[in-house]
């Protein structure tokens, strides 16, 4: 999977309009996707890229809040890698968390080294961005799947329509409804115990299908920029992960805690770190 490709049409005030295609293709020609503005940033440097002058200042003021948020969802994910990396240290031999980890573990190896099972990685995707339009109350139209490429037709599909099957683990959703309907009438230790490694096998698909797609050039990520959309999809990844980890571990309550001293240590080092800069300029 060398990239997505999406067009994006306008829509007008007749009901009739078109639907914007989201267009993929695993792999694909080089992404040739025309956009008037985006966030670039370099090794030292940020370059703004403006195709109308008189846009500048309302691309100068969108453009600085992006970079906010950005540093915002730094803020966010290292906070929350610090509280996860506690939490493990904290919980010690967790049964459940075990047989999830090694379902993790083998996942990581299978969908690296072995086989994607790309048709099946197209079906979650498209059906994620299907999804998550209904849930935005978007007119959609044709859904394709191919063995190595796919669409979806959506109407002005915004932000989390575009990024949600890097956001949402699919597989791993339909795992956790399909073995809670099972839990109805099945409640014993092999259960358990394939909950748990199934649910640590689909979430390690979900990774390294994010992974690859984040290191290759996917049009997804441009829409809003590659940096903040890659940002946001680690952010929210981290949020998923953490939460996961603190509910199936019963450490819910002790996940918080950890979490909220981890912001307030990030908060103290932040303020001696400025300290230091503010007295090193005088």
């Amino acid at each position: 999977m060398d990239g997505i490709h999406a067009n994006v049409g306008r829509a007008s005030g007749n009901p009739h309009r078109k639907l914007c295609r989201l267009r993929h293709i695993y792999p694909s020609e080089s992404t040739a996707l025309l956009i008037l503005s985006r966030l670039r940033v370099g090794p030292l440097a940020i370059r703004f890229t403006f195709p109308n002058e008189t846009c500048a200042l309302k691309k100068c003021l969108i453009y600085t809040l992006k970079l906010l948020l950005i540093l915002v969802m730094v803020y966010v994910t290292f906070g929350l890698i610090h509280a996860l990396v506690k939490l493990g240290l904290d919980m010690g031999y967790e049964y459940s968390m075990h047989i999830t980890g090694i379902g993790f573990c083998a996942g990581l190896v299978f969908f690296s080294l072995v086989s994607p099972f790309m048709r099946f990685y197209v079906l979650g995707h498209e059906l994620t961005h299907w999804f998550t339009a209904k849930l935005f109350r978007r007119r959609t139209g044709g859904l394709k799947i191919g063995a190595d490429h796919g669409n979806v037709r959506v109407d002005r599909p915004n932000l989390w329509i575009i990024l949600s099957p890097y956001l949402i683990p699919f597989y791993t959703v339909v795992w956790l409804i399909i073995m809670s309907i099972i839990h109805i009438w099945v409640d014993n230790v092999d259960f358990f115990i394939t909950f748990y490694a199934g649910l640590g096998l689909s979430y390690a698909y979900h990774i390294v299908m994010t992974l690859l797609a984040l290191s290759k050039s996917q049009s997804d990520l441009l829409f809003h920029g590659r940096v903040f959309s890659v940002c946001l999809i680690v952010m929210v990844n981290f949020m998923i992960l953490f939460a996961g980890v603190s509910y199936f571990s019963n450490n819910l309550q002790n996940g918080f805690v950890l979490l909220k001293k981890s912001y307030h240590l990030q908060s103290k080092l932040i303020r001696k770190l400025s300290g230091q800069l503010e007295r090193s300029i005088r």
